[in-house]
């Protein structure tokens, strides 16, 4: 069903949870995986025009690449301890610009039958999950917050961890009737 899977990973928990439920869908279906980290560009680097900026900009690019290489090795080492398999062919990149865009590029460019992101914080879709669904044209997989059977559901406002049962059917209460006036 699936050849190339495209995973983003920004070293956080659920990145993390993406990133174990890519590979075991990788594993499942013998496909190939490519883990991608975006290091965010500073908003004020894309106004920069002026000659004084310049000089500023070629020290951050210095520290952009150091960043860059660092982000690599953390990257590299998450995945073998992660995912990595002698059987599965993994491959791991690190671009630099705006997380959503870059993940859609990667995606386009090789090919990928799914992208994988992990859930915004306190389980909410968070702003590059809804971009890179709303941007891709491909099949996007957003992670659960607490594992395969856990949910946060919001009742008035009031939010309350739900459970599905094993059974796979979401259990209601029935709300009491109001007494009529």
């Amino acid at each position: 069903m699936f050849k190339r899977i495209l995973v983003g990973y920004d070293l956080s928990t659920q990145s993390r949870r993406a990133l174990g439920m890519a590979s075991g869908l990788a594993r499942l279906f013998g496909c190939s995986l490519t883990v991608v980290h975006v290091l965010p560009l500073p908003a004020v680097l894309k106004r920069w025009s002026s000659p004084t900026a310049k000089l500023d900009l070629e020290q951050y690019e210095s520290v952009l690449k150091h960043q860059h290489e660092a982000a690599l090795h953390e990257l590299e080492r998450d995945v073998v301890r992660l995912a990595a398999t002698p059987l599965l062919d993994v491959h791991c990149m690190v671009r630099t610009g705006s997380p959503p865009t870059v993940l859609v590029e990667v995606a386009e460019r090789i090919n990928a039958d799914l992208v994988v992101v992990g859930r915004g914080k306190r389980g909410v879709l968070g702003p590059t999950s809804e971009r890179v669904v709303r941007l891709s044209g491909r099949t996007v997989l957003v992670t659960p917050v607490s594992g395969a059977y856990g949910a946060a559901i919001k009742f008035g406002g009031a939010e309350r961890e739900g459970r599905v049962p094993r059974s796979g059917r979401i259990r209601a209460r029935r709300a009491k009737p109001r007494a009529r006036s």
